[in-house]
C-alpha cells in the first residue's frame, strides 16, 4: 500500500533513526518552519510532499523558498477569505484549506466541546484520516510530543511556544487512532518490524 508520514515539528529524539522511513514513504507533509538539512536528515528525513502554514506563518516571505504544495490551516475564518487575504502572499502549485468550515464539520463530527483551538497537526491528522485521497494510505507519524516543544532552527534547541491548544485531548485522540490501528508512529513501527526479523531469523 501507498503511505503517507506526517512530521512534526517537535524536539528531535536522537535515539529514532527514522530519516530512510520516511524519505522512502510516498508523501511526506511538514509543518510551517520545518528544517531538512544533513544533521536532521538520518532523524526526520528530507523529503517533503506538502508543506503546511498557519494564519501565523503566511505573511512569512521566506516560506516561498519551501514545497510549493500547500495545506493551509486556519480554525477562525472562511476558505474564501483565508483564500482572498492570504495565499497571494504566498507561491504555490497546489493546496488544500482546512479553514473554518472544515473545523466546524471535525469538531461536530469527533463532538468536541472545548474552547480550545487545535493544532494544525491535529487538524492535519484528521484530514489525512478522512480524505477520499488517502482511504488506502498506510499513515504514519514522527515528531509529535503533543506539548509546545519544538526544534528551531539549524540549532536543537527548544523554544516554548505560548499556545491554548488542548494537548491533552489531542495525545488522547493520537493515541486512540493508534490503537484503532487506524495509524502508526514510525520509530514504533521500526522496532516492531526489527523485532519480527530478528524472530524469523532465529527460526
Amino acid at each position: 500500500m501507498p503511505s503517507v508520514v506526517i512530521v512534526g515539528n517537535s524536539t528531535i529524539n536522537t535515539n529514532e533513526l527514522c530519516g530512510k522511513f520516511i524519505n522512502e514513504c510516498d508523501v511526506v507533509i511538514r509543518f510551517n518552519k520545518y528544517i531538512v538539512n544533513e544533521e536532521y536528515d538520518k532523524y526526520i528525513g528530507s523529503k517533503t510532499d506538502f508543506h503546511v502554514i498557519n494564519r501565523n506563518e503566511v505573511n512569512n516571505n521566506s516560506l516561498n523558498n519551501y514545497c510549493q504544495s500547500k495545506i493551509f490551516t486556519c480554525a477562525s475564518i472562511s476558505q474564501r477569505k483565508f483564500y482572498k487575504e492570504y495565499t497571494k502572499k504566498i507561491k504555490f502549485k497546489k493546496s488544500a484549506y482546512l479553514c473554518a468550515e472544515f473545523y466546524n464539520d471535525m469538531i461536530k463530527d469527533i463532538k468536541y466541546t472545548s474552547s480550545k483551538k487545535f493544532s494544525s497537526g491535529m487538524l492535519v491528522l484528521y484530514y489525512i484520516l478522512n480524505s477520499i485521497n488517502y482511504k488506502n494510505y498506510d499513515i504514519y507519524l514522527h515528531n509529535f510530543t503533543h506539548s509546545a516543544d519544538h526544534y528551531l532552527e539549524s540549532t536543537p534547541n527548544l523554544k516554548k511556544y505560548n499556545t491554548t491548544h488542548n494537548w491533552l485531548y489531542e495525545k488522547l485522540y493520537f493515541n486512540k487512532q493508534i490503537e484503532n490501528k487506524y495509524i502508526h508512529r514510525v520509530n514504533t513501527f521500526l522496532q516492531t518490524q526489527e523485532e519480527n526479523e530478528l524472530t524469523q531469523s532465529k527460526t
